[in-house]
């Protein structure tokens, strides 16, 4: 898609739906395209169904900033973010659908600093993420819920820096990291539950340096560690559940580091 193109979406995007030229509320497929470059910053996806399935984001930069997604489906089911940049940075999911299910990253930048999660569901199922980088910096996440289930980490970053965990709920269940950097330096967890049970920990870096753990509830039941640096120094706050080593017992996993006091 041209920039000329994508800026006619997004001028239509933007107008109120009740505007005579609105798109909103209409769908919009894309199914299979090639974007090497793009802007629809500013756009409403609200009710009705934006398929991006299967699309490739191969070079160039994307932008969806200062977007919101309320209501209805927006679908990435199957895309590949293979070079370049795309920013969802700014953007608002409230109330919709949105799926980056079986997505792969294989060298862009891929960024949702500043997003806030408010409502509905987003879901990276299956995401195979094997190299560039995922942000997710200051990014909020207050309600509805947000899904990365049997994802895959063996390349590349996906970063939490200064992340806000304060409601809804945010699932690594499952999870796979087998190498790559997991991070949540000073990240927040004061409400709402992060879940990663079942995740299996087998290589990479997954560091919480200077996370808060305050409020939320924060489970590592029936994970699996080994082979990988799994690091909470300098973590403040209450241990979460389900870690082995707590309350100052024998310490059985190498690569294991938990927070002074746990």
């Amino acid at each position: 898609m041209t920039v000329s193109g994508s800026a006619l979406i997004r001028d239509h995007l933007r107008l109120p739906a009740d505007h005579p030229h609105s798109w909103q509320g209409h769908d919009l497929d894309f199914t299979g395209a090639v974007f090497d470059g793009g802007d629809l910053s500013g756009a409403v996806f609200s009710g009705r169904t934006v398929n991006f399935a299967d699309a490739t984001f191969s070079s160039g930069t994307f932008r969806f900033l200062n977007s919101t997604f309320c209501g209805g489906t927006v679908n990435f089911t199957g895309a590949t973010f293979a070079d370049g940049t795309v920013g969802f940075n700014n953007t608002t999911f409230d109330g919709a659908t949105v799926t980056f299910l079986r997505t792969e990253y294989t060298g862009a930048t891929v960024a949702f600093n500043e997003a806030t999660f408010n409502d509905g569901t987003v879901a990276f199922n299956n995401a195979a993420f094997r190299s560039g980088t995922v942000n997710f910096v200051r990014t909020k996440f207050l309600g509805g819920t947000v899904n990365f289930r049997t994802s895959t980490l063996d390349g590349g970053t996906v970063n939490f820096t200064d992340a806000r965990l304060s409601g809804g709920s945010v699932h690594f269940t499952s999870m796979t990291v087998l190498g790559g950097n997991f991070r949540f330096k000073r990240a927040k967890f004061e409400g709402g539950t992060v879940l990663f049970k079942g995740s299996s920990f087998r290589g990479g870096a997954v560091t919480f340096p200077r996370a808060v753990f305050s409020g939320s509830t924060v489970v590592f039941n029936s994970t699996t560690f080994g082979g990988g640096a799994v690091t909470f120094a300098q973590a403040i706050g209450n241990a979460p559940v389900g870690l082995p080593g707590l309350g100052g017992g024998a310490h059985p996993i190498p690569g294991l580091v938990l927070a002074t006091g746990w």
